[in-house]
C-alpha cells in the first residue's frame, strides 16, 4: 500500500512539473510571439525604410530589422540593459563619439582633450575591433556599451587612420565632463568650438556669447562635431535665427514635421562664420544648414559628413528594444543630405596657416594690428635656458618673458627661475595659443601660461610654460603631478636670474 502511494505521488509530481514546464513554455512562446507582432507593427508604423518584402515572420527580429538600413537595429533585453547601464553616471568613457557611415563603417569623434584624443584616436578613424572584439557590422548601439566602463578601467581599441594604416591603442576610461564648448581668439577674432550637442549646449554658448558682445564677427567652428542630440541642436540654432525662420523638417512616413524658431535673432549685429569638415555630422548639420540657408551664416571648408536621417528607440514589451530610422532631415532650402553632405559657402583648406588667412580676409589689418601682447619689462632678458634633454639658446635682450592670463598680467615672475613648459614648438603665439585653448581648456582653471621665444634649427618658435617655481625642489615634488595632469611630454627650463 505504501509503496503503491508512493509511485502515484510521484508520477503525480511528474505529471504536474511537466504541465508547469509546458504552459511555462507556451506562454514565452506566446511572449516571444506577441514580441514580434509588437515589433512588426512597429516597424511598419514608423520605419523610414520598411518595405513589405522585408518582412519574414520566420527571420528573428534581428535579421527582420538589419535588412532596414545601416543604421537600424535590435537590442536584446541584456543588450539593452547593458546600453542603459553603461549611460549612468557611475560608468566612463573614453570621451568620444561613434557613427556608423553609409557604407557601414563605424567613425570615431573623439573630443578635444580627452582620453580617445590623447591617446592618439582622431576624428575619421575607423573603428574595427574593441578590446580584441571585430564590430564589423555591429551596429553602434551595440559598440557603445563595449567602450564604456568603469573610471580607471582600461579598453584596446583597435583603429584604421585615414593612411589606411591600423593602429592598437589602449585608453584608460575617465569620467568625461559635460561642457562641449571652447574658446580662442585668432588673430583677436573669437573663435567658438562645439564639440558636439547637447541639451546645455545653447545655454554654455550664450555665456560664452556674452564675452564678445562688441565683437562685429564671430568663428563658430564645428569641424570633428559628430552631432549628439538633435533638440539641442535646433535650440542652439534658433539663438541666430529670427522668429518664425525654419530650421529643419523632418519627412516621416505618414507625416512631415517643420521646426521653426521661436524666439528673436539674439545675436543680429554680429556676422557669423562657421568652420566645416568632412567629420561634421548629423546634428551639427542640421545647425549649419539652419543658418547658411536663412543667410545668417556662410560656412568655410569641405563638404560635410552626409548623415541626414533621424533615429528613435521603441521600447518592447520584454524589455528588449528597436532603435529605428523613422525620417530624412531636409534642410531649409529644400534639400535631403542624407549621404551626400552639405558644400560649403565657401571651399576652403583649413590648414592652421590657411584659417589666418582667411581671418585676415574677414578683418581688416587695421583692427588686427591693434592686437598686441603685453610685455613684462623691456628691460628683462633671457640668455639661456636649461632643460634636462638639452639647452635651448635665445637671443639676448630682444626675447622676452610673456605672460598671457586671459589677456593680463596676473602674477610678478621676477623670482621665478624655473620653468615646466610643454615639450612643444609654435611658429606663432597665436598658434600657441589655439593649441593651449582646444587641449587644455577642460581643465578648470586654466593655468597660468607663459610664452617663451626660443630659436631653433628651423628658426625663433614659440613654447608654452604652464608653472613658473623659486624653488628647484618644488619642481622635482611636483613635476610627476603635472605631467599626469596635462598629459603632455614637458621640460624643465632654468631662467637664470641676473
Amino acid at each position: 500500500m505504501n509503496r503503491f502511494f508512493i509511485s502515484t505521488m510521484v508520477l503525480l509530481v511528474f505529471y504536474i512539473l511537466e504541465t508547469i514546464y509546458t504552459e511555462l513554455a507556451m506562454a514565452e512562446n506566446n511572449i516571444a510571439i506577441s514580441v514580434q507582432q509588437q515589433a512588426i507593427k512597429i516597424v511598419k508604423e514608423h520605419s523610414l525604410q520598411y518595405k513589405t518584402e522585408a518582412i519574414d515572420l520566420h527571420s528573428s527580429l534581428q535579421e527582420i530589422v538589419g535588412k532596414l538600413d545601416t543604421y537600424s537595429t535590435y537590442l536584446s533585453v541584456d543588450e539593452y540593459e547593458g546600453f542603459k547601464i553603461s549611460q549612468k553616471s557611475t560608468y566612463a568613457g573614453v570621451g568620444m563619439e561613434i557613427e556608423r557611415n553609409h557604407t557601414g563603417d563605424i567613425v570615431c569623434f573623439p573630443y578635444m582633450g580627452s582620453p580617445a584624443a590623447r591617446a592618439g584616436i582622431k576624428c575619421g578613424d575607423i573603428l574595427k575591433s574593441v578590446n580584441g572584439v571585430s564590430i564589423m557590422g555591429m551596429p553602434a548601439l551595440k559598440v557603445v556599451p563595449m567602450i564604456r566602463g568603469k573610471t580607471g578601467t582600461s579598453v584596446n581599441l583597435g583603429v584604421q587612420k585615414e593612411s589606411g594604416v591600423k593602429a592598437k591603442i589602449r585608453i584608460i576610461r575617465r569620467k568625461i565632463k559635460s561642457d562641449t564648448i571652447r574658446w580662442s581668439r585668432r588673430l583677436g577674432v573669437p573663435i567658438i568650438k562645439i564639440q558636439n550637442f547637447i541639451p546645455g549646449t545653447s545655454r554654455e554658448l550664450k555665456f560664452v556669447l556674452s564675452k564678445f558682445s562688441n565683437e562685429p564677427e564671430i568663428i563658430i567652428d564645428l569641424r570633428g562635431n559628430g552631432g549628439g542630440d538633435f533638440h539641442a541642436a535646433m535650440d542652439t540654432a534658433s539663438l541666430f535665427l529670427g522668429n518664425g525662420e525654419k530650421i529643419v523638417e523632418v519627412q516621416k512616413n505618414k507625416i512631415n514635421k517643420i521646426y521653426f524658431s521661436t524666439t528673436p535673432d539674439q545675436y543680429s549685429t554680429k556676422k557669423i562664420h562657421l568652420l566645416q569638415d568632412k567629420q561634421t555630422a548629423s546634428a551639427a548639420e542640421v545647425f549649419i544648414s539652419a543658418l547658411t540657408d536663412n543667410g545668417r551664416a556662410d560656412s568655410i571648408g569641405e563638404k560635410t559628413f552626409g548623415k541626414g536621417t533621424l533615429q528613435e528607440i521603441f521600447e518592447l514589451i520584454d524589455g528588449s528594444s528597436l532603435f529605428l530610422t523613422t525620417g530624412h532631415l531636409v534642410t531649409p532650402s529644400g534639400l535631403k543630405f542624407h549621404e551626400k553632405g552639405l558644400s560649403a559657402t565657401q571651399k576652403f583648406n583649413l590648414s592652421e596657416s590657411s584659417l589666418e588667412k582667411y581671418i585676415r580676409k574677414i578683418r581688416p589689418n587695421n583692427i588686427i594690428s591693434k592686437i598686441k601682447k603685453k610685455r613684462l619689462n623691456k628691460n628683462d632678458k633671457v640668455s639661456e635656458l636649461e632643460s634636462n634633454k638639452k639647452n635651448i639658446k635665445l637671443k639676448d635682450k630682444k626675447n622676452e618673458i610673456k605672460e598671457y592670463a586671459e589677456g593680463k598680467l596676473k602674477q610678478n615672475i621676477d623670482k621665478k627661475e624655473y620653468f615646466v613648459c610643454l615639450d612643444k614648438n609654435f611658429i606663432s603665439i597665436e598658434n600657441a595659443e589655439a593649441w593651449y585653448h582646444s587641449e587644455l581648456q577642460q581643465r578648470q582653471p586654466l593655468p597660468t601660461r607663459y610664452i617663451l621665444q626660443r630659436n631653433t634649427p628651423e628658426g625663433v618658435r614659440h613654447i608654452i610654460c604652464i608653472y613658473a617655481f623659486e624653488d628647484k625642489r618644488v619642481v622635482g615634488e611636483r613635476i610627476k603631478s603635472i605631467m599626469n595632469e596635462t598629459g603632455q611630454q614637458l621640460l624643465v627650463m632654468k631662467v637664470p636670474s641676473e
